[in-house]
């Protein structure tokens, strides 16, 4: 590459600082509207790929004839931010200069010239802020400063095989082979990336490919001072865009879901805080992408209003269906395209204090015919190097995945879901806070291990009906207040976790419409009975059908005098204190396992009416039990948080049974 520096008197350069810093600080923009190419519109002269020292003064000039005052340059980034400059020049007979906005983010660049709706491409050029020299064995090399161009020492990057760090001058080098197509800087406390891919967080860049297998490309990062020690994540999972049964699921996640998460995320900014969002996979399945491609939910996502962060699901990657071969080009080629338009398949990052770590289960062993959850030992490796990194080991850790490391039923407490579940807890046996984040089982389950150590937050899907949103659509009082309900009688919802002090201030579950407050549904149990003769025809009723519905419905199926108070905790763990009072008197309370009641009327029920079975029936789950010594009394249910939040709502009774969260 040619090397270019600016070199004009000092007169000319005061005069040129003058106006140019005018209109760099007026009409500098992002934009990503290209004028189309003009014929007969050309420069003489143009200096080709080029090389530029960003200099103090910014002052940049391009040699050529043929400029014309007014000509403005577009500046287009050829990373993945593609964001452009717009910015106004001085011509000469010789050439153009014009000053980079104070904004402005080293790297590659096409540079454009425009002038009155015609467009001239004059080149490729990488502007950078000094010379990096190469180093024997190492084939990436780069630096990352702040936006005032100061170097930032002792940080993390890595291509998820190899970590570097930064010294005191901000530079890296790195051997890389290649195996993933990213180098993603670990970003370091209170910095977030200048540059953004729509709103996914541009932590990461291509490699860049180089026809010399000893050539060294170079990668440079810019990031911006920011203030997150305290902050908000947002975490949303198996979103199922294609579902089968839901044409409509895109319009329902974008005008039901994306305005409520919005909404949230501008009450944390209006607290002086901001907020992250953390997508825990299955945004679409790959083998449906005829009803919305990746490209298209990505776009849906981007709605979002703060930083995204993108976790692979198993639907995206290697969905069995599409693939029975997961080392077939045409999965290797579904695995590029996640990469290439949601990010890296693992990877971390510090928000403030927390240090977030994602890794990607979805892998195939080699003959089978299904996918087979593990973390491959690539990313094991990785893993501890990163993990050895970290110095503050009390710190919050976040582990983020699609699949759930521990199971997430009272069964299966406690024990591994995950096969390589302990080796991967092992590499962070050092770490005495953490919590996990998965999804992928559509459930809502919290686990609480290690004297609290361990906290797996196994969150349920933001579509309801099983990732299926079936329940948004059918005729219910739910669905007239766009809101949904998922197969274990949470809402469809998305999970959300403070961060003070450096430390897991809070976490809840919001239900999409539903007050951050709501955290469960209490159920009269004397109003209910959900028997095929009260819902299905007669004929339906007495026949096969209505045999299959009455067992579905279990006990719900006959009535009860017995004043029995039930209740649904979303996101309840054995830390959390659950209490049922009766005129102030708290009453026994007890756990049993049975099928959601509010799910059952909303899916189930309808179902029986024009189906055999239902598609997606309930599961059984936990729910709390007190008996009543009235069936007229009023009750009052109690819940008291890991965080000694308490939340209380008073029973009326009786209570009518309505599909409704009230």
């Amino acid at each position: 590459m040619k090397k270019t520096l600016l070199s004009i008197t000092s007169h000319d350069l005061l005069i040129l600082w003058a106006v140019l810093l005018l209109f760099a600080s007026g009409i500098a923009s992002c934009t990503d509207d290209a004028p189309s190419p003009a014929p007969g519109f050309t420069i003489d002269g143009v200096s080709g790929e080029t090389e530029y020292l960003i200099t103090d003064e910014r002052t940049i000039w391009l040699p050529g004839s043929g400029f014309l005052t007014g000509d403005v340059v577009r500046l287009t980034d050829a990373g993945l931010s593609q964001h452009s400059y717009l910015i106004e020049t001085v011509a000469t007979d010789t050439g153009l200069h014009f000053v980079l906005p104070g904004n402005f983010v080293a790297g590659d660049y096409a540079i454009f010239v425009l002038r009155d709706g015609m467009v001239f491409r004059y080149g490729k050029a990488r502007f950078c802020r000094e010379v990096i020299p190469d180093r024997e064995g190492m084939n990436v090399k780069g630096s990352v400063c702040d936006t005032n161009g100061r170097p930032i020492a002792g940080v993390v990057l890595s291509d998820g095989v190899e970590i570097a760090l930064t010294d005191e001058d901000g530079h890296y080098w790195l051997a890389t082979q290649r195996q993933n197509p990213h180098l993603f800087v670990t970003l370091p406390p209170n910095y977030m990336p200048v540059e953004q891919k729509g709103r996914f967080t541009a932590f990461y860049k291509p490699i860049p490919a180089a026809t010399d297998p000893e050539a060294c490309v170079e990668v440079d990062f810019t990031l911006a001072r920011v203030s997150n020690d305290d902050f908000e994540l947002i975490v949303i999972t198996d979103t199922h865009l294609t579902a089968a049964s839901a044409a409509q699921a895109p319009k329902l996640f974008a005008d039901c879901c994306i305005p409520d998460i919005n909404a949230c995320i501008a009450e944390v900014k209006a607290s002086g805080r901001p907020a992250y969002l953390i997508n825990l996979g299955d945004l679409v399945a790959a083998n449906y992408r005829e009803r919305i491609t990746l490209e298209d939910a990505a776009e849906l996502l981007k709605q979002v209003g703060c930083p995204i962060f993108n976790v692979p699901g198993n639907h995206e990657l290697n969905d069995y269906v599409l693939y029975p071969d997961i080392a077939s080009e045409e999965a290797m080629t579904e695995i590029r395209r996640y990469q290439h338009t949601m990010g890296p398949l693992y990877y971390s990052v510090n928000l403030g204090r927390a240090h977030l770590v994602v890794l990607n289960p979805n892998v195939r062993i080699a003959d089978d015919s299904k996918t087979s959850y593990s973390v491959s030992e690539q990313q094991l490796a990785w893993l501890r190097k990163d993990l050895a990194l970290v110095e503050d080991k009390t710190a919050p850790l976040l582990l983020a995945l699609h699949t759930p490391i521990y199971g997430y039923n009272d069964a299966t407490y406690g024990r591994f879901w995950l096969p390589n579940g302990a080796e991967v807890m092992e590499c962070l046996r050092e770490f005495s806070n953490i919590h996990i984040l998965s999804g992928h089982t559509h459930r809502m389950y919290t686990s609480v291990l290690e004297n609290g150590r361990i906290t797996e937050h196994n969150y349920n899907t933001l579509g309801g009906t099983s990732g299926h949103w079936t329940t948004w659509r059918l005729s219910t009082l739910l669905a007239e207040r766009r809101q949904a309900v998922n197969t274990d009688g949470s809402p469809a919802s998305y999970g959300t976790l403070s961060f003070s002090g450096g430390r897991v201030a809070d976490y809840c579950v919001k239900g999409v419409n539903l007050s951050r407050t709501k955290r469960f549904r209490a159920y009269d149990r004397n109003a209910m009975r959900l028997s095929a003769a009260d819902y299905l025809t007669p004929a339906l009723a007495q026949g096969p059908r209505g045999q299959a519905f009455d067992a579905s419905m279990g006990g719900y199926a006959v009535s009860s005098s017995e004043n029995e108070i039930l209740v649904k905790i979303w996101e309840h763990n054995p830390e959390w204190k659950v209490e049922i009072l009766e005129n102030g008197q708290s009453l026994p309370v007890t756990e049993k396992q049975d099928k959601d009641p509010l799910y059952l009327l909303c899916y189930e029920i309808p179902s029986y009416a024009t189906m055999d079975s239902p598609g997606y029936p309930a599961p059984v789950c936990k729910l709390f039990s007190a008996k009543a010594s009235s069936a007229t009394s009023p009750v009052t249910i109690r819940i008291t948080d890991s965080f000694g939040q308490v939340t209380e709502e008073t029973m009326i009774r009786p209570k009518p049974f309505v599909s409704s969260f009230d």
